[in-house]
């Protein structure tokens, strides 16, 4: 299935070339959208409705002729007590969709971003049957969504509840706190539904409340979830302490890690939809006396202004910061505890500098945004793509600007 999906992401059409074949929009609304992208961040078929370029139906059958999806009205659907029970509140709120048809055993749900696709695998895990997606435009799905599973959304503790319930019998809940654990009972507990939905709604809540980091701390007789909010963390209520591994076994899961190496650091990614946007997860486990602690680096790049005008510099420090970024040599050092917006400062820096007459290269790990028109490159020291040989490449490639994330040992 992944296969099939990265062989179609490979060669379906751009969304502004498609556009264009429509006759809806010219290379100037294009390029005047990316230009908006750049600073502002989005979606391009998003922006150019804000822009005046294109309307919402058109938008929709362009994404519809990208994804190879039909296109319905949600106002013609009429939703029953038994369809919509077909998916739970808090699935429903968390990938912004709604079921509106039953066809035999395949269930047909309503979303509104194409470009999210891949929730379909997490809901057909999830109820137990095949699932397919047709595109409705987000106002209605949103309306959808609000109307019929706004008021329905379970509760924390009711989740618990179910996972304790889901989890009882298995050697961490008779320990009690999770270590000793055999490698198809940790399998069974990460792919246990109410622990899928219990991880669900603790990466809504925090996604919702605009945390950039969401920690998994397992401690002797305790477990506890923390996020961090404008640089201060705040505790959600404890989960049982055998919980810890199911919680943390089900992220190893969605991330690709080994759940079996639970002795070593594990870094992996997540790439998912919340309330229909995409959401990029950045996962870290490491090892410690009580099992592994998780650290869950939340990147949303719909709620990140990239423009320098809005990063919240004081009127002084942003014209001296414009004024380095602009002279022909040099080097700047940004440093600063984790959270305090060194990668937001650095991206808004290279957008305010990028024109098409300056060759700008960056090397990073990870990628956190992708921004146009500059050339990035991704770390992997495992196969030699380390910062010193990436820095020493870029050299060759007659760069005007060079970003290096990190200055290691």
């Amino acid at each position: 299935m992944a296969q099939l999906a990265n062989r179609y992401t490979r060669t379906k059409k751009l969304l502004g070339q498609i556009l264009k074949e429509m006759g809806a929009i010219h290379e100037g609304m294009v390029q005047e959208a990316l230009a908006h992208q750049r600073t502002e961040g989005g979606q391009i078929g998003q922006i150019l409705v804000k822009l005046g370029h294109l309307d919402e139906p058109t938008l929709q059958t362009a994404l519809a002729r990208q994804a190879g999806l039909e296109v319905v009205d949600l106002d013609q659907v009429q939703f029953t007590p038994d369809l919509l029970g077909r998916i739970d509140a808090n699935t429903a709120r968390m990938f912004n969709v709604v079921p509106i048809r039953q066809e035999g055993s395949k269930l047909v749900v309503a979303l509104s971003n194409p470009q999210n696709t891949a929730l379909l695998d997490d809901l057909r895990f999830m109820t137990g049957g095949e699932v397919e997606g047709v595109l409705a435009p987000q106002e209605q799905v949103d309306k959808a969504v609000e109307k019929h599973y706004g008021q329905a959304q379970d509760s924390m503790r009711t989740l618990v509840d179910s996972a304790i319930n889901a989890t009882e019998g298995t050697p961490a809940a008779k320990s009690g706190r999770g270590g000793h654990v055999d490698l198809a009972d940790q399998e069974a507990m990460a792919n246990s539904p109410p622990v899928i939905k219990l991880l669900q709604y603790i990466l809504f809540q925090a996604i919702r409340d605009r945390a950039s980091d969401i920690h998994l701390e397992p401690f002797e007789e305790d477990f506890k979830i923390r996020y961090r909010v404008d640089g201060a963390l705040y505790e959600l209520e404890s989960p049982p302490r055998h919980l810890a591994v199911s919680l943390i076994s089900r992220v190893k899961v969605m991330s690709g890690l080994d759940i079996a190496e639970t002795r070593l650091p594990q870094d992996g990614r997540i790439e998912m939809s919340i309330g229909g946007r995409p959401v990029d997860l950045r996962v870290s486990t490491l090892p410690t006396m009580f099992g592994e602690s998780c650290v869950i680096r939340v990147l949303d790049r719909s709620v990140v202004s990239l423009d320098i005008e809005q990063i919240g510099l004081r009127e002084k420090e942003r014209e001296l910061i414009q004024k380095l970024i602009k002279l022909p040599y040099g080097i700047v050092l940004v440093t600063g505890p984790t959270g305090s917006g060194k990668t937001t400062t650095l991206y808004s820096c290279l957008n305010h500098a990028n024109d098409v007459g300056i060759k700008i290269i960056t090397t990073e790990d990870p990628v956190e945004y992708e921004l146009q028109g500059i050339v990035q490159i991704q770390v992997n020291e495992e196969i030699g793509t380390t910062y010193a040989n990436c820095l020493r490449a870029i050299l060759r490639q007659d760069p005007d600007m060079i970003l290096v994330g990190e200055i290691r040992d």
